[in-house]
C-alpha cells in the first residue's frame, strides 16, 4: 500500500457492528435490541425476555430521562459522538423499554 494513499477511518459504531455480526456468526453471544450497540441487550427467551439486565449506557439514559426531557436531551447531545446516540432513537427505545419493563419484578437490592 502506498503510504500517501489516504485511508478512510472506520467509525467505532461500524467496527462494533461488524464485530457483533462476526461474533454471532461464529457462535458468540447473540444480541437483541437492534443494530445500535449502545442499546443492545443480551438475548433472552420466555417470559423474562423483557427483564434482561441493562447496559451501562441504558442505565445512564434512564437516569437522565428520570431527571426530565431537558436532562435527557443534554445527555444525548453531549455523548452523541461517544455512544452514537440519536434523540429520536433514544426516545423510541425509552418508550419500548418502559412498556416492556412494566411486567418485570423490581430489582433486588
Amino acid at each position: 500500500m502506498n503510504p500517501r494513499t489516504p485511508v478512510s477511518p472506520i467509525s467505532p459504531r461500524a467496527l462494533l457492528l461488524a464485530f457483533m455480526v462476526s461474533a454471532t456468526q461464529i457462535g458468540g453471544p447473540a444480541l437483541a435490541g437492534g443494530s445500535d450497540p449502545a442499546r443492545a441487550e443480551p438475548a433472552a427467551e420466555g417470559p423474562a425476555a423483557s427483564c434482561v439486565p441493562l447496559t451501562h449506557v441504558q442505565r445512564r439514559i434512564l437516569a437522565n430521562a428520570s431527571d426530565g426531557t431537558d436532562a435527557l436531551r443534554r445527555f444525548v447531545t453531549i455523548t452523541k459522538s461517544i455512544y452514537q446516540l440519536d434523540m429520536a432513537e433514544t426516545a423510541e427505545w425509552l418508550g419500548a423499554h418502559r412498556a416492556k419493563s412494566a411486567a418485570c419484578p423490581p430489582p433486588r437490592a
